[in-house]
């Protein structure tokens, strides 16, 4: 079996069927799926169910809702592939993107992992999002220009949010790799689990292959928890800190990154947690409650040459000591 492909769903009646005939489609045949039913208290199981008895190399795992990066877990537990990807149930994959990866690992069999464009689709329309490196195959030290210039890219001269996309779901990682990596994630991990696997993945991997094949679609969907505020959001967001300063060990370019996209998140996460507050009080709560102040000291003092002005600003107001005007702010930008 060449290609393992993990689908967590919960929830998902409207997209599942969409998204599972996206792989029974696929031109190259040489494949498994498995359907991780989370939980879900829709149709989604049922749907799921149907699909399996069309299709022999499907699989549905049903289990108690435990979230996407548990639900990964379990599945590739049943998986049995080479290579194993990972895609959303409310995302697709084109026919051909199987057939692309085919041919891409046998020319390059030392690969561990092979990282795809992407389509965004949204109201605007449809986007090509590529990774911004060099198509190509980078090996012992080459990957390290991957590693230090995947959260923030240093070569930009200007913000940004690094060189390769966090997510899972466009890239297809050797078994014995991904295994190994989607283990080190912790699971109270809800937001930012897919970039914590990608980071331990870059540093496993001996060899990635940059493809600028786009052959990923993903929806942008308003009413993904990337898009609200749930109680934890800000909690998380130093979880996520913890786990990449472990990661950084030390390593200045590394810490710039973890702290940069701390902040980054922490922002917006402040932000969407000021705009769902009815007032300056019950902000302060939540704030207070969900900050890690042991942290905040090395948000305050990290060393970030280069940064721009916005990103020094964003920094003091996150690092604890103007939430009233962090409040203010979303009063003023977004209510009426």
């Amino acid at each position: 079996m060449k290609f393992s492909i993990i689908i967590p769903a919960y929830n998902a009646e409207k997209h599942i069927e969409r998204c599972v005939r996206s792989v029974m489609e696929q031109t190259y045949r040489d494949w498994e799926c498995v359907v991780v039913d989370d939980g879900s208290a829709d149709r989604t199981a049922e749907l799921c169910d149907d699909l399996a008895k069309q299709d022999s190399r499907i699989t549905v795992l049903h289990t108690p809702n435990q979230g996407v990066i548990l639900a990964r877990k379990n599945g590739c537990a049943l998986c049995k592939g080479e290579y194993f990807l990972c895609v959303d149930s409310d995302d697709t994959i084109q026919s051909g993107l199987l057939e692309t990866l085919d041919r891409i690992l046998r020319e390059n069999a030392d690969a561990d992992m092979v990282c795809f464009g992407y389509i965004r689709q949204d109201a605007a329309g449809e986007t090509e999002v590529m990774d911004r490196f060099e198509e190509g195959m980078y090996r012992g030290k080459q990957v390290e220009i991957i590693r230090a210039n995947f959260l923030y890219d240093s070569r930009a001269g200007k913000e940004n949010d690094g060189a390769m996309a966090y997510s899972m779901w466009n890239k297809a990682v050797r078994k014995d790799v991904f295994i190994r990596c989607i283990e080190r994630v912790p699971g109270g991990i809800r937001l930012g689990e897919d970039m914590l696997f990608v980071l331990n993945a870059l540093n496993a991997c001996r060899g990635i292959y940059i493809s600028k094949c786009c052959g990923y679609l993903y929806s942008d969907n308003p009413d993904s928890a990337t898009h609200r505020y749930k109680d934890g959001d800000i909690r998380n967001g130093f979880l996520l800190l913890r786990e990449l300063l472990v990661l950084a060990d030390g390593n200045g370019n590394r810490i710039v990154q973890a702290v940069h996209f701390a902040v980054a998140y922490l922002w917006d996460k402040y932000v969407s947690c000021g705009r769902a507050a009815e007032n300056y009080k019950a902000f302060r709560a939540v704030t207070d409650r969900e900050t890690d102040r042991n942290l905040l000291e090395t948000m305050r003092t990290a060393a970030m040459p280069g940064m721009s002005r916005t990103f020094r600003i964003k920094r003091r107001l996150v690092s604890g000591y103007f939430m009233r005007t962090v409040y203010l702010y979303c009063a003023l930008r977004f209510r009426k």
